[in-house]
């Protein structure tokens, strides 16, 4: 089977798999170029020419050049690849509903005491870093990106490594199914817990699984599992995103 130019060939599983057992209907497919192994419940996302990939919304064209002064660095290729796709949209209608913040009178108080300067962001660069975070975090979960399944798929696959009892089924990862309550989402499609606070909870999520150590993190995974301190981990990352957002788009993260 063909598809976008790179070569697919269809093979059965030669063991249960988490599809199979939640009665998920899936084909597993092998990237033969790549020699890796990947689950796309209605075939991998269409990839478009020229580094475009298409979405809900339409085309988002990312931006290769990285010498651009819009261009954003990131040490992790992946993310680096999401923030440079094009949020110009959604990052102007962001700007046209921030307000300046007004600082309460104690505030003003304790400032002119202590001699502190007013918080507020002098440097363009880091205006436009924080308007791009309020932006992805409007900016809804596209299943035709393959940077955000990437995401999605290494978030999953890290934390079941430490939740399933055989840590070699993390690396089956239908895109719905029951699985998805194992590492904490609420239901069998992860996408519709991102509504709130868009793509920038997946990158969190993500930086958080990578940037853990494994110990720290089995030690995390192990308490959202165990009682009495069972928690939904995937939602209470994506509810700690929120409150981020709020503070940055009220102005209180910006010293």
């Amino acid at each position: 089977m063909k598809h976008a130019g790179v070569g697919f060939v269809k093979c059965s599983p030669r063991k249960p798999t988490i599809a199979r057992l939640a009665g998920y209907p899936i084909d597993y497919v092998t990237l033969r170029d790549a020699g890796s192994k990947s689950w796309f419940p209605d075939g991998p996302p269409p990839i478009h020419s020229y580094g475009v990939t298409q979405n809900g919304n339409g085309l988002r064209r990312r931006s290769s050049d990285k010498d651009d002064k819009h261009h954003f660095h990131d040490p992790d290729p992946l993310i680096e690849e999401i923030l440079n796709e094009d949020y110009e949209q959604e990052m102007a209608a962001v700007a046209s509903t921030m307000c300046a913040v007004n600082p309460s009178t104690l505030d003003t108080i304790v400032r002119k005491c202590l001699c502190r300067p007013k918080h507020h962001l002098e440097n363009h660069t880091l205006k436009r870093e924080r308007t791009l975070l309020l932006a992805l975090s409007t900016v809804p979960y596209c299943n035709a990106s393959t940077s955000q399944w990437s995401l999605l798929r290494a978030f999953y696959s890290a934390v079941a490594t430490f939740a399933l009892d055989d840590p070699s089924l993390a690396s089956e990862c239908p895109r719905k199914g029951n699985h998805w309550q194992i590492v904490g989402f609420q239901g069998s499609d992860p996408a519709t817990d991102f509504r709130g606070t868009g793509i920038l909870s997946l990158i969190q999520l993500y930086s958080s699984v990578k940037s853990l150590p494994e110990s720290k993190l089995a030690t995390i995974v192990q308490l959202s599992r165990n009682e009495p301190n069972d928690f939904p981990l995937a939602v209470v990352g994506i509810n700690i995103t929120s409150m981020l957002v709020t503070r940055l788009r009220n102005g209180d993260l910006l010293e």
